[in-house]
C-alpha cells in the first residue's frame, strides 16, 4: 500500500532528523480520527501535535528534511482518506516477534486515535455523543490504555490478552469506517444547519 510506503518514508526521516514527534503508529491513529471527525481540523491545528505541541509548530532543523516530513504528514492524510473513501481501510501497527509467536501492538495507534479526540472533539464526541458513537469508539478507549488490565491479570489471562490485541485489531479496522461514515452522515445534515461552520476556525 501507498499508504505504509509513505508511512514507513516517514519513520525514517523523523528518526534522521531526532524530532520529538509522536510514533508512526501513533500518527496514522491521529490522523485517522482527525479525518473521521464530527468537523473540520485545519492543518495549523493538528501539524503541532504530531511534533508533541500544542500550540505552534516547533523549530524544525534541517530545513529541506522538515519540508518533506511535513509533505509526507499531508500525504498519508490524504492516503487515510482515500482508504476510507474506497472501503479500504488499514491499521498500520507493529508487530512483535518474540519465539516464534507474533503480538500485535495496538495501543499507540489507539493512543494517537484517543489523542485527537479529546483535543479537538471532546464535547461532541465524548460528552454528547450518542450510545452509537460511544460503543464505537470503546474499543479504541480500552486499547489505548490496556495497563491496567494487564497489571489485574494472571499469566494465563495475560496469554488471552495479547491474543485479544490481534482480534481488536480486524475489530477497529471494521469499525473505523463504521465511525467515519457516522460523522459524515451528521456533517451532511448540520452543514444545512450551519451547526459546525465555525468550528474550523477557533
Amino acid at each position: 500500500m501507498q499508504q505504509d510506503k509513505n508511512l514507513e518514508t516517514l519513520s525514517e526521516l523523523l528518526e534522521n532528523l531526532k524530532i520529538p514527534a509522536m510514533s508512526i503508529d501513533q500518527i496514522q491513529g491521529y490522523l485517522t480520527a482527525i479525518i473521521c471527525g464530527p468537523h473540520p481540523v485545519l492543518p495549523s491545528q493538528w501539524l503541532p501535535l504530531v511534533f508533541l505541541k500544542e500550540e505552534e509548530m516547533p523549530e524544525l532543523p534541517k530545513k529541506e528534511k522538515a519540508e518533506k516530513v511535513v509533505d509526507l504528514l499531508f500525504a498519508v492524510y490524504n492516503d487515510i482518506s482515500t482508504s476510507l473513501e474506497a472501503d479500504d481501510f488499514g491499521l498500520f501497527v507493529p508487530v512483535l516477534k518474540k519465539d516464534d509467536q507474533e503480538t500485535v501492538i495496538v495501543r499507540y495507534w489507539c493512543q494517537g486515535f484517543m489523542a485527537a479526540v479529546n483535543q479537538f472533539f471532546y464535547k461532541e464526541w465524548l460528552e454528547k455523543g450518542d450510545t452509537y458513537i460511544i460503543e464505537l469508539t470503546t474499543p479504541i478507549v480500552f486499547m489505548s490504555d490496556p495497563e491496567s488490565l494487564f497489571e489485574l491479570a494472571d499469566d494465563e489471562m495475560k496469554d488471552e490478552l495479547k491474543n485479544f490485541q490481534k482480534e481488536i485489531v480486524e475489530r477497529i479496522t471494521t469499525v473505523v469506517p463504521m465511525i467515519w461514515n457516522y460523522w459524515r452522515n451528521d456533517k451532511q445534515e448540520s452543514d444545512n444547519n450551519g451547526k459546525y461552520a465555525d468550528n474550523s476556525t477557533e
